[in-house]
């Protein structure tokens, strides 16, 4: 196969990039796997390791367009099962410490949810992690939240701001489907729904906002596949704002409690990743948590 050579891979170089099949086929080996996924024969992105002398895998740590996202791991949390989270902290390009110092509005940390791996557990009362995040340089965003929420009431995941000029967020509706807003200067509404009907099963679901849009500022997928509708399709204008990032519920744990776990959050300030920069996303957190795509 063109680019690869006693099984080393071309820095970012995609391996290949076929097909109008749908489902996903995946090849083991050459140091990564290839899988169809949206009509689209991708490999993970994988890089140059000398040290190594083979190839390894997009991580948060390597930027993809020029951006380093944030990055938010359940994982990344030292504590024991049934520990309440009073603090979660992102690496990547932005600062933000999120904690919660109210004992009742502590989420709680459990071991083993995914494949492995913990998972923060809120409760469908007031839990809530909150933060500020500073988003006033950029006009542009794409988020990925790996997450599971019981049916019922309306269920924010994550929101910066709450309904404010410059905020946005991710929440789960009655019907089972997830909307994302963006709202610019002058309380214009961006958004878009999917047409995916979400279980207690985790679910991926990426999010991309551009303000320089004048319209389909929004669009959205789950676990990979995009389809929904946008019920505001407005023309928005300016940046996002410095407002408080709060991850289960808004206002800091007083309205539309989260019912399930929240994995991983990446948020990509400043740019709407190609759809490449999305897959090779997507199969990162794929690679950790399980082949739920």
């Amino acid at each position: 196969m063109e680019g690869i050579v006693n099984n080393k891979i071309s820095r970012r170089m995609f391996l290949a990039r076929a097909g109008l099949i749908s489902g996903e086929i995946v090849i083991a080996g050459l140091g990564g796997y290839m899988r169809r996924r949206n009509n689209i024969l991708m490999g993970l992105n994988l890089f140059d390791d000398a040290a190594q002398g083979g190839a390894v895998a997009w991580t948060p740590a390597t930027a993809l367009q020029g951006v380093i996202p944030l990055c938010l791991k359940a994982d990344s949390l030292v504590a024991a099962d049934n520990d309440p989270v009073a603090s979660w902290t992102a690496s990547g390009s932005l600062s933000v410490v999120g904690a919660q110092t109210t004992a009742e509005k502590k989420p709680l940390y459990k071991t083993n949810i995914l494949n492995g791996l913990p998972g923060i557990l809120f409760d469908n009362s007031n839990d809530c992690i909150a933060g500020a995040l500073d988003l006033s340089t950029y006009d542009k965003l794409t988020v990925f939240v790996l997450f599971s929420s019981a049916p019922g009431a309306i269920s924010m995941v994550l929101e910066l701001g709450w309904d404010n000029e410059g905020s946005f967020n991710v929440f789960r509706e009655a019907e089972n489907t997830v909307i994302s807003n963006s709202i610019s200067t002058g309380y214009v509404y961006s958004n878009y729904r999917t047409a995916s009907i979400l279980t207690t099963t985790p679910k991926l679901v990426c999010f991309t906002h551009d303000i320089t849009l004048s319209t389909n500022c929004a669009v959205g997928w789950v676990n990979g596949v995009t389809g929904g509708t946008r019920p505001n399709n407005g023309d928005p204008s300016g940046n996002f704002a410095n407002l408080t990032l709060n991850i289960g519920a808004r206002g800091n744990g007083g309205y539309l409690p989260l019912n399930g776990y929240v994995f991983e959050v990446l948020l990509f300030p400043g740019v709407v990743l190609s759809d490449a920069n999305r897959i090779t996303v997507e199969d990162y957190i794929q690679s950790r948590w399980g082949d739920f795509l």
